[in-house]
């Protein structure tokens, strides 16, 4: 089954060439023919049961360099001719407009960097529909005061700025009664559960949520604790986002490097029940917009390139924060090297296992089946660490903010279905949460982190804190 790391394997010099590292099947391969029978009937590849959308390639870009970025966001960059503002009106409505169709509205829950991308991009198009934008507390509506009532967005070309919002403060004295039927929920995971508890009195079946979380598992936890009766469950779609985006300051952000997005229905969900009209009015909208650069693609192939971008989440942000390194650093500093490689090569096999035993993914073709090759996973991690290698991992940004990281949905999404699948856990996601939710926690109370060698001790046997926080994530 899956094993820890023998003890002996972080005595080595961490200076080994890369040549030297060895498989690592004979230590934590599992024999699938010991498991029990998996299920294969799921209506997540039956064509039948669900709309198809158009597949496109995915594609990624370089983000621009310090350098220039700094060039676009310095003050004497801030009111040239190159900055843009679209607005409707001179002055912001502080509440929906009644006169507005319901149906045509988008709600944006969630105004970090991701929320402000989607929102931005929507109200920039050429015909924009009505945005609302949820605001989950009342210190947040001072924020956008002082920003000017307005979304900043810096770009490579200049400075662009979007004005053309509607305002809801969310307050439980006087909750509204509107139904919500697009909505773009863009909190942190940890978060998405609290942040539509505030709205799922406004939700239903005639609902539609685009989820643009990190990580997996966000979807099935709503659905067990906000709407478990399938009968009055919104309609669900799931946005992949690759493009890089970071914070100024509350309703500033950079656009660093533009990717792409790939939208389409959630995986899981009874598609016969969808309400189709409302998920291909939100859809459309996102991918009308060349801002975002999305794309729809089926249910299928949304599951693969989650959990292909899951696995690549699983490796580089936990190791950047174990390592205290930005995202090239991990694979690229001959310190680091033999020992991040090792590590890499556990949690790659331990996903591989774990995701060709999904009952999911069962009706999977063989070609999709070669991407979660072990080979394969590890190339496409290698390859995303080294196009973001200036980059700080989000995960890393986490930790040393002092808030909580998504650790629970991207390594404890695979001890979690290891534990459903196979009776026991994915021992190194699992001790990889353990000791990640460690370290933030130390930073965050001011205590001096665990070191690198004591991380890597840990993945020998030694036991941790039991501290199963992460397991609460579905």
């Amino acid at each position: 089954m899956f094993k820890l790391i023998p003890p002996d394997i972080w005595r080595r010099s961490t200076r080994a060439s890369s040549k030297d590292i060895t498989g690592i099947s004979r230590w934590s391969s599992i024999n699938l023919s010991h498991r029990r029978n998996l299920s294969t009937s799921s209506p997540l590849f039956n064509s039948e049961h669900h709309p198809t959308f158009r597949t496109a390639s995915t594609s990624s870009l370089r983000p621009p360099s310090k350098t220039k970025l700094a060039a676009i966001t310095s003050s004497s960059n801030l009111d040239t001719p190159n900055t843009k503002s679209y607005s409707t009106s001179p002055t912001m409505p502080t509440s929906p407009n009644p006169n507005t169709n319901p149906k045509d509205k988008i709600h944006i829950l969630g105004l970090g960097n991701l929320g402000r991308l989607y929102a931005h991009a929507l109200a920039t198009l050429p015909s924009p529909p009505p945005i609302t934008l949820l605001l989950h507390r009342p210190s947040l509506s001072i924020e956008w005061i002082n920003s000017g009532k307005k979304i900043t967005l810096a770009i490579p070309t200049g400075i662009q700025t979007s004005s053309n919002y509607d305002i809801e403060v969310l307050s439980s004295d006087s909750p509204p009664e509107e139904p919500i039927y697009s909505l773009i929920i863009a909190t942190k995971a940890i978060n998405t559960l609290e942040a539509l508890e505030k709205v799922k009195h406004r939700l239903g079946a005639e609902s539609t949520i685009l989820f643009t979380q990190n990580g997996m598992g966000t979807t099935e936890e709503v659905t067990s604790k906000l709407f478990p009766d399938p009968e009055t469950r919104p309609t669900y779609q799931s946005a992949i986002t690759s493009h890089g985006v970071y914070s100024v300051s509350p309703f500033y952000s950079v656009f660093a490097g533009q990717a792409d997005i790939s939208i389409g229905l959630s995986p899981g969900q009874d598609f016969k029940k969808i309400n189709v009209a409302q998920s291909e009015y939100l859809s459309n909208l996102v991918t009308s917009s060349k801002m975002l650069n999305a794309s729809p693609v089926d249910t299928q192939e949304l599951l693969v390139r989650q959990l292909e971008k899951l696995v690549v989440n699983a490796v580089i942000n936990p190791l950047t924060v174990i390592f205290n390194c930005k995202n090239g650093i991990v694979f690229s500093d001959w310190e680091f090297l033999y020992n991040t490689h090792e590590l890499a090569h556990y949690l790659v096999n331990e996903a591989e296992e774990v995701i060709l035993s999904l009952p999911e993914f069962q009706n999977a073709s063989e070609s999709e089946k070669r991407r979660f090759s072990t080979k394969a996973l590890l190339k496409r991690v290698e390859d995303v660490a080294a196009k973001t290698a200036e980059n700080t991992s989000s995960m890393l940004q986490d930790v040393q903010a002092g808030r909580k990281t998504e650790i629970g949905y991207i390594n404890g999404y695979f001890d979690t279905r290891a534990k459903a699948l196979f009776g026991e856990g994915a021992r190194c996601h699992g001790t990889t949460c353990k000791i990640v939710e460690e370290i933030a926690l130390a930073v965050a109370e001011g205590r001096e982190r665990r070191s690198v060698e004591s991380c890597l001790e840990l993945y020998g046997g030694e036991k941790l804190e039991n501290r199963d926080t992460h397991g609460d994530s579905f």
